[in-house]
């Protein structure tokens, strides 16, 4: 091929690509995920008028954009669309206004009478840990005297906004763990330690934090990570709701899970006999606190009592092969008494 017929080809090349330039109008009769209209009637009438804009000012010739001056920071074509812009945005952040303030408004209101609690299944699955947490929360509630009803679910920890257990639906609202549920019933109003001085209240806070710190990381500690109780309980409960072999897997994600937790704490390495003697200290602080009285700041209970209800009585009423726990909490007969004298002023089981 000789020098000019590659010329002339080259040429012809371009030419072809001006002309498919110039005729090209992107019309797209199918809706795509990233030119799809609004579902509305007034939402496809703001979005076509948006359109017809950008097309009727995209045939701009270059030197009109060269010589037309920057008045503006942002680069609009014309004092139409700029106001059609910010008519948009003014429109958007009104509509999220208005948004906040109706939840804000719903968090506000009374106490429903449907709400519901979410664990999972008491018989079958759930673990120590997780039970401790769901009795601490009913007993909140109910000391509150909150209505509820407790709906159990094999999924119960995956619905929940935070991945832990229990939760409770109120109304438009989802709250997962007891501190977040009880400043949820708080902003409606209802409050076990409105009448405690600002001092007692850091006191409390500060018991809750040491039972979370040393209970809580005991009890995964028993669960997960002693031999015994991990095949003869927390294997077979926890993977008995799922089919093999996702039941395996899941048991074996979890697991991995809690070990990373305990490692970041530096509670991996511990033996048990270290395990059991921080449990041993944390129940001397709760039993020194408590002292001959019906709860822990008075004669009235406040979440203090209710967490510590829920993880001392799951612990001396749960079978496990490691019995070691169970038998350095029996030996407080304080914080044992405390449970069942919340059992039954609350609870009433039969």
């Amino acid at each position: 091929m000789s020098v000019y017929n590659l010329w002339d080809k080259e040429m012809n090349e371009a030419k072809l690509k001006t002309s498919l330039s110039s005729d090209w109008v992107f019309h797209s009769p199918v809706a795509t995920p990233r030119s799809s209209s609004p579902p509305s009637r007034a939402g496809e009438t703001i979005f076509n008028n948006y359109i017809d804009i950008i097309h009727s000012e995209s045939n701009l010739s270059t030197e009109a954009k060269q010589t037309e001056p920057l008045d503006r920071p942002f680069d609009f074509f014309d004092d139409e669309e700029f106001a059609f812009g910010i008519n948009l945005l003014n429109n958007n952040v009104a509509c999220v206004g208005d948004n906040i303030t109706k939840l804000i408004q719903m968090a506000q209101e009374p106490w429903p009478d449907n709400v519901k609690l979410f664990q999972p299944y008491e018989v079958e699955q759930i673990l120590l840990p997780d039970n401790a947490s769901c009795l601490a929360v009913q007993a909140f509630l109910k000391m509150c005297n909150l209505p509820f009803e407790v709906e159990m679910r094999w999924n119960a920890e995956f619905m929940s906004p935070s991945g832990r257990v229990p939760f409770i639906k109120c109304g438009a609202f989802v709250v997962s763990e007891l501190e977040p549920i009880v400043q949820f019933a708080a902003n409606k109003g209802v409050s076990l330690c409105g009448r405690l001085s600002t001092e007692e209240k850091a006191e409390m806070r500060a018991y809750m934090s040491l039972i979370t710190n040393v209970l809580v990381n005991a009890e995964l500690y028993i669960s997960w990570l002693d031999n015994d109780t991990y095949n003869a309980v927390t294997k077979i409960r926890n993977s008995s709701v799922y089919p093999w072999p996702l039941g395996w897997l899941q048991t074996r994600a979890k697991r991995n899970t809690v070990a990373k937790r305990l490692k970041a704490l530096h509670w991996h390495d511990k033996t048990l006999e270290q395990v059991l003697s921080d449990v041993e200290q944390c129940c001397n602080s709760l039993s020194q606190r408590l002292g001959d009285k019906d709860y822990f700041f008075g004669n009235t209970p406040t979440e203090l009592d209710a967490l510590v209800f829920g993880h001392v009585f799951t612990i001396i009423t749960t079978r496990l092969p490691c019995r070691r726990l169970a038998e350095v909490m029996r030996r407080h007969e304080g914080l044992v008494a405390h449970a069942k004298r919340v059992d039954e002023r609350h609870f009433k089981r039969p």
